[in-house]
C-alpha cells in the first residue's frame, strides 16, 4: 500500500493533484467503478505539537492535548534501557529527524526509523516496533501523508515508571486521506505520470525547482 509525503515545506494543501489513477475518485461510477476513488491531492506532514509531560504521584502525564509525530512516538515507544516511554525531549526531536530525513528524500524502513530514535538519544535496541512498543510502520508513514494522530490531555504514558502499553491517542481520519492500491494505474503514475511529475528534480512551484513528493511503499522504501 503505497504511501504519498509531501517533501517540501512551501507547498499548500489541495494544491498538488494526482488524476491519473483508477478510479478516478469524482467521475467514477459507483456501478461500473466499485471500490475506493483513488485519485486525490497531495496533504502536508499534519501539524506537530511539542509534547511535554508532568508527574503526578509518580506517574508521567501528558500536560495538554498534543497532536502529530511526537504525540505518536511519546504515546507508542518504550525506551528499550529505562523501561518508560522515550523522554518527550526524545520523542521532539525524533519528529524533527523524521522530517529532515524525508525531506533530503531518505527511505523510512523500520531500520531507519529506529536509528534515528536511538540517534536522538533513546537506549540502545529502542525501536517503534520492538520490546513493548505499540508504534507501527505503516501508522507512521500514514501520519505523514497527512493522517493526523491526537494524544489527550492526562495521557498516562508511564505508570509508576513503567511504560504504558494501553494507547492513550487515536488517528483522526479526515475525509481527504485515503488509500491508495498498487494498481496498474498506480504504476504507470509512479513511473511516468503525475505522481512522477511530482517527484522529479525538475517539478518548479513559485519558481522553486525540486522534487515535491515522495512515494514510500509500505515497509518504507522508496517506490
Amino acid at each position: 500500500m503505497p504511501f504519498i509525503v509531501m517533501r517540501r515545506a512551501d507547498i499548500p494543501d489541495g494544491l498538488l493533484q494526482f488524476v491519473d489513477l483508477k478510479p478516478n475518485t469524482s467521475q467514477r461510477s459507483y456501478i461500473y467503478d466499485p471500490g475506493t476513488g483513488q485519485t486525490g491531492y497531495v496533504q502536508n506532514i499534519p501539524e506537530a505539537s511539542v509534547v511535554a509531560v508532568v508527574d503526578v504521584a509518580g506517574d508521567d502525564l501528558t500536560t495538554a492535548e498534543f497532536v502529530g509525530a511526537a504525540a505518536y512516538l511519546l504515546d507508542n515507544v518504550e525506551d528499550a534501557v529505562s523501561g518508560e516511554s522515550i523522554t518527550p525531549a526524545i520523542a521532539n526531536l525524533v519528529a524533527n529527524g523524521l522530517t529532515l530525513a524525508l525531506t533530503g528524500g531518505s527511505d523510512l524502513t523500520l531500520a531507519t526509523v529506529n536509528s534515528v530514535i536511538v540517534g536522538a538519544g533513546a537506549g540502545a535496541g529502542t525501536g517503534l516496533e520492538t520490546g513493548n512498543s505499540t508504534g507501527v510502520l505503516t501508522e507512521l508513514l500514514a501520519h505523514l501523508s497527512g493522517l493526523q494522530y491526537v494524544l489527550p490531555a492526562m495521557s498516562e504514558i508511564n505508570t509508576a515508571g513503567v511504560f504504558n502499553t494501553t494507547r492513550s491517542g487515536a488517528f483522526v481520519d479526515p475525509p481527504t486521506i485515503r488509500t491508495i492500491y498498487k494498481t496498474g494505474a498506480f504504476l504507470i503514475s509512479n513511473g511516468e505520470g503525475n505522481l512522477a511529475k511530482l517527484k522529479s528534480p525538475d517539478f518548479e512551484y513559485q519558481g522553486i525547482t525540486g522534487p515535491a513528493i515522495l512515494v514510500y511503499d509500505d515497509d518504507g522504501s522508496l517506490l
